[in-house]
């Protein structure tokens, strides 16, 4: 898409609405011409010079139809030579027009550089490129903008330490400044538009991270943070575009980047880039560690008298109760719990609880091993309780990142899109019993995990058969 012999590196690209410019087509009438390469000409027209551009649509067929289309009478007036050079007639997206016309037509022409160095100074500048791409998915990232403050935290979050600042200041006045050029593009929408779905409303915000947070956090930010933080800077707006950019200034520190769409629960792919003469870049979202909650072995003790009643009526002399039992124990115990949504644990989510706590391999529970499992299910109901802020008896599935996070565990967005398509409902829903399950079955992957990590080094090596006894325990 380049502009021109004289122009080096530049492109010319149409934009969207009545800041793309239409042209002329044959038998479709006006269109909107995106991401069409340039290139201008001068010829001796009838006494004097006219100056043409030449275009082309990269999506073939729609052409421009006026005045130096294909086969036009004006290509009569011209040399001859020139005229068999130049007037090639072929439905290929490509057309000639008079440089008046090109800009009677188009309003908006975006300049791009494929380099990373000035368009307007010959003095040499090196930008450093920091490229992220990431996803909006409901029930885990897609928090829609600031507007939302319920689901804003929860889109993805990209820190930037910057540290170099400009050679030279604008203006001459004021502190020394950082220069970031920052762009967000949706991916793929042109393949949804098919099925109905447009372009996305989508745009950024940068926080300023306070100095007591500098350096010391690696995740995602909390909703608190958010609540009493306004942006530093951010877009002019969020828009319906291929890419929204900007050129900020900032003093050095530690920004935190928020790419959100308009709307919240609105699925999409992005590109994040960031062009810098030299900053430090983190995805928030990749971290993955678990610390969850571990009883007291007195507060065990309680919580095994408890269930002494009922594990007397439904054990056996051995004193272990299987899945079966376990239902009917615990179905006494939760039921009564009547601000949850909670008709008993299913199957599934018992026998996680005998695989977490089942240390003898034998596929019951004794007396101490149900006591502490009691506990656990009575420390996830309270962090449900807390998480459920409109008091509805479950919880929104982009509230899942809050509770875990009270459970102990830490997890990356890709972990967290995971969850949300297996625990949640239709309406985006988890209910008490998918909670537990959740948690349960998390503790149960990061205690496999450090058993087999024996050197800490945070990485496991596994054949077939054991990766299949590990994830159908």
């Amino acid at each position: 898409m380049r502009v021109g012999a004289d122009a080096g590196r530049r492109q010319a690209r149409g934009g969207r609405g009545a800041d793309a410019g239409q042209s002329q087509s044959r038998g479709s009438g006006a269109q909107r011409l995106r991401g069409f390469r340039v290139w201008t000409l001068q010829v001796d027209f009838r006494g004097r010079s006219e100056k043409l551009i030449r275009l082309r649509n990269p999506w073939g067929e729609v052409e421009w139809t006026g005045a130096w289309s294909d086969d036009a009478p004006e290509w009569n007036d011209i040399d001859s030579r020139q005229k068999a050079e130049l007037d090639k007639k072929a439905e290929d997206g490509e057309f000639w027009m008079s440089f008046l016309d090109f800009l009677g037509q188009f309003s908006r022409l975006e300049i791009c550089n494929l380099f990373l160095d000035s368009l307007s100074s010959e003095e040499l500048h090196k930008w450093d490129l920091v490229l992220f791409n990431g996803r909006w998915t409901q029930g885990s990232t897609a928090g829609g903008c600031s507007n939302f403050p319920a689901t804003y935290w929860t889109n993805p979050q990209f820190k930037i330490h910057l540290e170099e600042r400009d050679d030279s200041q604008e203006g001459g006045v004021g502190e020394p400044c950082c220069t970031v050029l920052l762009g967000l593009m949706q991916k793929n929408r042109w393949r949804r538009k098919r099925i109905g779905q447009g372009m996305l409303s989508i745009g950024y915000a940068a926080y300023k991270v306070p100095r007591e947070l500098q350096g010391h956090t690696d995740t995602p930010l909390g909703r608190n943070f958010f609540l009493g933080c306004q942006p530093w800077v951010r877009s002019s707006t969020h828009a319906n575009l291929r890419e929204v950019s900007g050129r900020l200034q900032v003093t050095a520190g530690e920004y935190l980047i928020v790419p959100s769409t308009f709307e919240p629960f609105q699925d999409g792919e992005f590109c994040l880039r960031l062009f810098s003469r030299k900053a430090k870049a983190l995805d928030m979202g990749a971290v993955v560690a678990g610390n969850p909650h571990e009883p007291h072995p007195g507060d065990v003790d309680q919580e095994d008298g408890q269930f002494g009643s009922l594990l007397g009526k439904l054990a056996g002399k051995d004193s272990e109760i299987d899945v079966h039992e376990l239902r009917t124990l615990l179905n006494e115990a939760f039921s009564k719990e009547a601000d949850v949504k909670f008709l008993g644990f299913d199957p599934n989510t018992r026998r996680e609880m005998i695989s977490l706590m089942d240390s003898r391999g034998m596929g019951t529970l004794g007396p101490a091993e149900l006591g502490t499992l009691g506990l656990k299910i009575r420390k996830y109901l309270d962090i449900y309780r807390e998480t459920d802020h409109n008091h509805s008896g479950t919880i929104d599935a982009q509230e899942m990142r809050m509770a875990l996070g009270k459970a102990g565990f830490t997890l990356s967005t890709q972990v967290q899109q995971i969850l949300a398509l297996r625990y949640a409902d239709g309406r985006l829903r988890i209910n008490f019993d998918g909670f537990v399950a959740c948690v349960t079955r998390l503790e149960t992957l990061f205690k496999l995990f450090r058993l087999l990590d024996k050197d800490q080094s945070g990485m496991v090596q596994l054949s077939l058969a054991e990766w299949l006894c590990c994830v159908l325990v």
